[in-house]
């Protein structure tokens, strides 16, 4: 069950950060899009993958670039407190783990 919300909380944590920050259904497939194309570039492709596609297809649909910026913005703080969540629950999971296997 930790696995999982460590898994969702991955995939989730950008989108939710570029919607908080007023992205549109654009910014999101974006986001998501980017993700995919950072995906074979390592580290910095699924760190800058996201937010570059969120910028590009936010300001595709409405050429606005402060509007833009402020997805791109949303989508890494998303990304950043997904990485946070992630880190907790993969404690927690080392945790449960560890407990069971000594108790």
């Amino acid at each position: 069950m930790i696995a999982a919300l460590i898994f969702v909380a991955d995939y989730v944590a950008g989108a939710v950060g570029a919607k908080a920050f007023g992205s549109s259904w654009w910014g999101l497939l974006g986001a998501f899009l980017g993700m995919i194309a950072g995906f074979p570039l390592g580290l910095p492709g699924l760190i800058f993958g996201p937010i570059v596609g969120a910028i590009v297809l936010e300001y595709f649909k409405e050429p606005d670039f402060k509007r833009a910026g402020k997805v791109g913005l949303g989508t890494l703080v998303g990304f950043i407190l997904g990485t946070a969540v992630k880190y907790a629950l993969a404690f927690l999971l080392i945790g449960v783990t560890l407990l069971f296997y000594f108790f």
